[in-house]
């Protein structure tokens, strides 16, 4: 058996499994690992870009560009500018 009980200094029980331990070591795993860490910096990234981009929609707005001319940019509807705007 492979499997040790550990009680950390707050008394909260961990069990740790070696054998388990050894199997994170394969290479696939290690290829799962670097696809998820992609996966997080993809929507991380994205979630800044929406947030750049219902910025720049604003800005536009508070220039007096047009609902329907910033819809057009933004490559959403009139009404969907409208709303960004208002913060929602």
């Amino acid at each position: 058996m492979r499997i040790m009980r550990v009680i950390d200094p707050e008394g909260n029980l961990r069990i740790i499994d070696f054998a388990e331990d050894d199997l994170m070591e394969m290479p696939e795993l290690a290829e799962v690992a670097r696809a998820r860490q992609a996966r997080d910096r993809a929507q991380a990234a994205a979630k800044e870009a929406a947030a750049e981009w219902r910025r720049a929609i604003r800005a536009a707005r508070a220039a007096g560009a047009t609902d329907v001319l910033i819809a057009r940019a933004a490559g959403t509807s009139p009404a969907e500018v409208r709303r960004l705007s208002m913060g929602r």
